[in-house]
């Protein structure tokens, strides 16, 4: 626990712009969903996937440029490894939306909150560490 203050205490911007960015992405991804499955009726499968691509797009651009200021590394070179991220968190937010839908009988709105909780570790970890690293941009 005392890593986790420390890192916090380091790193008190990033983080608070982290959570900031999340907290967005979070108000796209429902707001998709809520349109999607309660307004049109699709399937919650689908409309979980429409609105985690909507609330990613979000998620790449303000992370880039408020939280991690990665502005220095060309995209193409982010866009590669954040995909490889968001596959493997989209994939975790199918996992733990069906086991709470299917398994725990709630509702998909109780999903997602729970994907969100899963993910944020680890889109914390591998944004700052990973995909946001600086290598200078040589030619764009």
């Amino acid at each position: 626990m005392k890593i986790i203050y420390n890192f916090y205490h380091g790193h008190k911007k990033t983080v608070l712009l982290f959570l900031i960015v999340g907290l967005s992405s979070a108000i796209v991804n429902f707001g998709s969903f809520a349109l999607l499955w309660q307004v049109m009726h699709i399937d919650y499968r689908i409309a979980v996937s429409f609105a985690y691509m909507a609330a990613v797009t979000v998620h790449f651009f303000a992370n880039r440029n408020l939280t991690f200021k990665a502005r220095n590394t060309h995209t193409l070179h982010q866009l590669p490894k954040y995909f490889t991220m968001i596959g493997i968190n989209y994939l975790v937010t199918l996992f733990v939306v069906h086991i709470v839908v299917e398994k725990l009988n709630q509702s998909p709105y109780v999903g997602l909150v729970a994907a969100i909780g899963v993910t944020m570790g680890i889109n914390y970890t591998l944004l700052r560490f990973w995909v946001f690293t600086e290598k200078k941009c040589s030619i764009l």
